[in-house]
């Protein structure tokens, strides 16, 4: 059974983590001031934007091979 409160109250995080520096870079248009920023903020926060990385990146190619697997077994059957 799906619950929405757990799912919505699981997104919200997540979204943030994800949205608040899109809002925050393309809301003020400063984009060198930006990667400034994001240079002399510290390790933790190097991290933190190489793990955004790997997460997007793991999304898509997932989704890319899992296309491509269903696409091959429909050919298949």
């Amino acid at each position: 059974m799906i619950n929405i409160p757990n799912i919505s109250m699981s997104f919200m995080p997540f979204s943030a983590f994800f949205a608040a520096p899109m809002i925050y870079l393309f809301g003020t248009k400063d984009f060198a001031g930006y990667y400034a920023l994001l240079q002399n903020s510290g390790p933790l926060v190097q991290s933190a934007v190489t793990f955004a990385k790997l997460n997007l990146a793991f999304c898509f190619s997932f989704h890319f091979w899992a296309s491509i697997r269903h696409f091959v077994s429909t050919l298949g059957s």
